[in-house]
């Protein structure tokens, strides 16, 4: 009978497994599933059993693994050198946990996409919002495919679950941002204060206003970040920290020609960075730097291939944390630019004492949650 199941040996590798299925694809499918269950095995004893000095370079590894699966390297790379290094990564998946999912959102925001068609197209709200959905769709289905065909799985699926999900996210996207800004309190209505290409303070102006000044600053960072060559998602960050400084510097603290003290503490914000920043400022620079050591050790201990993705992933860690990083600076100049316009800060729809206690009360509700009987 057709669903009876015999059976097959099944070579991967080294291994050999003998499998009851009903025809050889099945057989594999299984071998394959066995063979990894194994890998999980194995990977997650030697972390436990390695010294406590190599755990975090172990954690490393696996971060940068899983973030180079997001971009499809290991599944390419067996394809052309005949390893098997994607067994690696689920490996490095299966010890991460509910971890990986972070990293792999933070590696999906370096994908390249077609995110700059719809303003390229131009047209009103509805035809934005056809041509983000239709870009939406073909970037879906796209990395649903590749995702599918790298992890042994139906492409067809991959795809239109892919093309799917694409769609609805560019439908939730919007939607998500603009709760998202009215809990934060950013209103885009707001005027962004100055928005002047200026670039040099007016010629022969002895006492340059404040606003003039920072449009400058703003002005020259971006066009330094515009014209790296490496794109580092720093630079910006860098230059108009330098900038700025240099313009908090020069102004008197108190007395006349003082800035009010809400543009002194927005000045302080942006030179000396809020804790959440920072961190990523710090992590994402470390994330980079050791790129090449994750690499090489990867590459020591697993194979060259390994290696390779591991620096990969990395480096795409590394970027992603810059960029969080770089963020965070942007909206501090936003929050300048809005006090030097003068037009004051959306609140959003809860004040800050509702949002205080909101988030108090969910904490509490998941720190008593499990021992709710």
């Amino acid at each position: 009978m057709a669903d009876e199941e015999t059976s097959f040996n099944v070579f991967l590798g080294n291994d050999k497994f003998k499998v009851m299925a009903r025809d050889e694809n099945e057989a594999m499918a299984r071998a394959k599933a066995f063979q990894q269950e194994e890998i999980n095995a194995r990977g997650q004893t030697q972390y436990e059993q390695a010294p406590a000095w190599a755990k975090p370079f172990m954690a490393a590894g696996d971060v940068a693994l899983t973030a180079s699966d997001v971009f499809g390297v290991p599944a390419a790379m067996d394809y052309a050198m005949g390893t098997n290094i994607q067994q690696d990564v689920n490996a490095a998946r299966h010890r991460m946990g509910t971890a990986a999912i972070p990293v792999d959102m933070l590696a999906a925001s370096r994908l390249p996409g077609l995110g700059r068609i719809p303003g390229m197209l131009g047209g009103g709200p509805s035809a934005r919002a056809i041509t983000r959905g239709t870009t939406s769709a073909v970037e879906g289905t796209t990395y649903g495919g590749l995702q599918a065909l790298a992890h042994d799985q139906p492409v067809d699926e991959g795809a239109a679950l892919g093309g799917a999900g694409g769609v609805v996210g560019s439908m939730l996207g919007p939607i998500v941002n603009k709760g998202y800004k009215a809990i934060r309190g950013i209103d885009d209505s707001i005027p962004q204060g100055i928005r002047s290409k200026m670039t040099a303070l007016p010629a022969g102006q002895a006492n340059p206003s404040l606003v003039d000044q920072v449009t400058v600053a703003e002005n020259l960072a971006r066009r330094a970040a515009r014209r790296d060559k490496f794109k580092d998602p720093l630079t910006y960050q860098t230059e108009v920290k330098s900038n700025i400084e240099d313009i908090a510097n020069a102004l008197p603290t108190r007395g006349k020609g003082a800035p009010s003290p809400e543009i002194q503490a927005l000045l302080a914000k942006i030179t000396d960075e809020d804790p959440a920043t920072k961190l990523a400022r710090v992590g994402g620079t470390v994330a980079s730097r050791s790129a090449l050591g994750v690499g090489l050790a990867g590459g020591y201990g697993l194979n060259p291939a390994a290696g390779l993705a591991m620096a990969g992933g990395q480096s795409v860690l590394g970027r992603a944390l810059k960029s969080v990083s770089a963020g965070g600076t942007d909206e501090a100049m936003r929050d300048l630019r809005r006090a030097l316009a003068k037009v004051p800060k959306y609140e959003g729809i809860l004040t800050a004492k509702q949002q205080d206690r909101l988030m108090k009360a969910a904490r509490q509700g998941v720190l008593e949650y499990p021992y709710d009987e």
